[in-house]
């Protein structure tokens, strides 16, 4: 049997676009994806590389979380 309730998951988002320069999430989604993910770790990439990897917390360093409630 598998114990789901102690089994983290590890997410990692990969946003790609057709630019040059790498285009992260928009202010409305990072703060969604912290409201729902967490720290998730973001993949910046064009169609043909990868331009850089960042922790959410990096792109959003302010969260509005629960904690604030």
């Amino acid at each position: 049997m598998v114990d789901f309730e102690n089994t983290r998951l590890s997410v990692t988002l990969l946003d790609a676009a057709d630019t040059a320069a790498p285009t992260p999430p928009c202010g409305a989604c990072r703060q969604i994806l912290w409201e729902f993910g967490g720290n998730l770790e973001i993949i910046l990439a064009s169609l043909v590389e990868e331009k850089g990897a960042h922790k959410l917390k990096d792109l959003l360093p302010l969260p509005f979380d629960a904690r604030l409630l």
